[in-house]
């Protein structure tokens, strides 16, 4: 019997019980030595939970179809999970069930761990991401962040959080302290991140093609169906938007996460489909060597230098209306 299927986190034991009928006849406590090292050659998954980009109903999809002792949540704004420094100090032999950590959490969270691993996560056009969080905050949650600004312009120019200073290459960067806005060298190292780290980014705008990738890329069932929890509501505010100025006005707070969409779109996704076909994804997902130089960052990585008129003139691709689903 493989007792690292099976092991209590942390524990490194696992109950065994024989049953004839519904009558238990043995029992036994088993517990390996501490001079045995139990090691998976398996993946573990760290899935980056973007905000306002789907994954709440990613998660619960995952509490769905994921056996409990096989996942692990790693929010600091959910005290019924784990926080980052916490799971920072859980040992290697920890992680032996464990098949996915899913959460809020930044690119290096893996380090001092053992185990090998990929990322997975969902990003999404940068412009709906900053005004989804901006109503989601206003107007759901009540939140503290923006209660004293006027409007969105507002907070465009005077709100310094992380969370609307290019939060996508800050996130995948992983090394951005929350004093500084990002800068060109933090896309450099977000796709270089990319490029070592990360099995597949999806789209918000394409998440049921995303699903059903990630679900065939990490042999866990995570397909969403019709069912989206935690939709930004419409409101007046956001009907009555005036698009340009707000996007002239946040240029500077996107145009990084432009950089990094724009590269994941390149290099994930053509045409609104997987650029690879599900054999090749699998593939890069069990590579262990440090990834070629690919073709696509020369070709992203001046976006953020460009002005938002030169950006929207030359470089913007779209994702095809056919796959559209997104909602501010």
């Amino acid at each position: 019997m493989d007792l690292a299927n099976f092991m209590s986190a942390g524990q490194l034991a696992v109950n065994v019980r024989l049953f004839v009928g519904q009558m238990c006849m043995a029992e036994r406590f088993l517990r390996l030595p501490t001079t045995v090292s139990v090691e998976r050659t398996d993946l573990l998954f760290y899935f980056m939970h973007m905000p306002k980009t789907g994954g709440s109903t990613v998660r619960q999809k995952a509490i769905d179809n994921i056996p409990a002792e096989k996942r692990l949540y790693v929010y600091e704004d959910l005290p019924e999970y784990v926080c980052a420094k916490d799971f920072y100090s859980i040992k290697d032999s920890s992680t032996i069930p464990l098949d996915i950590v899913y959460g809020h959490f930044l690119h290096g969270l893996h380090k001092g761990k053992k185990r090998k691993h990929k990322y997975i996560t969902i990003v999404r056009n940068p412009y709906d991401l900053f005004l989804s969080m901006y109503f989601y905050h206003k107007y759901h949650t009540g939140s503290d962040l923006i209660a004293n600004f006027k409007d969105i312009y507002d907070v465009i120019e005077n709100c310094r959080i992380v969370s609307f200073d290019n939060y996508i290459c800050r996130a995948i960067c992983g090394e951005v302290p929350e004093n500084r806005s990002v800068t060109a060298r933090d896309m450099e190292k977000a796709c270089a991140n990319i490029d070592r780290d990360f099995a597949f980014i999806g789209l918000t705008e394409a998440l049921q093609d995303s699903l059903n990738i990630i679900s065939r890329v990490t042999g866990m069932w995570l397909n969403i169906g019709r069912d989206r929890l935690n939709e930004t509501v419409e409101t007046i505010e956001r009907r009555n938007l005036d698009v340009l100025k707000f996007r002239r006005m946040v240029w500077d707070r996107v145009k990084f996460d432009f950089a990094i969409y724009e590269y994941v779109k390149a290099k994930f996704w053509q045409d609104g489909a997987a650029a690879a076909t599900l054999d090749v994804l699998i593939q890069k997902v069990s590579e262990t060597t440090e990834p070629s130089k690919d073709n696509h960052r020369p070709i992203k990585r001046n976006i953020a230098k460009l002005s938002h008129a030169e950006f929207h003139d030359n470089l913007l691709t779209e994702i095809p209306e056919s796959v559209h689903g997104a909602r501010p």
